[in-house]
């Protein structure tokens, strides 16, 4: 994540080991930290310098959820796009058969519908504002 109102990257994870890595990797002196009620490590860097290129170079952006788009992918591709989203944005409650997916992007969302919908699945959005 890539703070709005300050100099600052955060990377989240509940493996350390993988927090260790990117810290050693970068040669990064900022602490790694630990959220006790959700067990998630936190690797938080100030660094002006490693925000802008990340926007610049990389187009990583603050809050990019809220404003993120359907990407353009080949039709042979939807099937391991929309799975790959799955994995990180959504969960299957199998004994009702039903699939939640998360998402902060209206539009992203609408055109994810269009995909499925395409694809003979049943799909409504819900909107919780906040």
């Amino acid at each position: 994540m890539i703070s709005c109102h300050a100099q600052l990257i955060s990377i989240a994870q509940k493996e350390k080991d993988i927090l260790l890595y990117i810290k050693r990797e970068m040669d990064s002196s900022h602490p790694i930290t630990k959220n006790e009620r959700t067990g998630v490590h936190m690797h938080n860097i100030r660094s002006e310098i490693l925000k802008e290129d990340l926007i610049r170079i990389h187009g990583i952006i603050p809050k990019k959820s809220m404003t993120l788009s359907y990407p353009n992918v080949p039709r042979e591709y939807q099937s391991h796009f929309v799975r790959g989203y799955l994995d990180g944005e959504g969960c299957i409650y199998k004994d009702k058969y039903f699939i939640n997916i998360v998402g902060g992007s209206k539009s992203f969302m609408m055109e994810l519908m269009d995909v499925l919908r395409a694809n003979d699945m049943e799909s409504r959005l819900n909107t919780n504002p906040g």
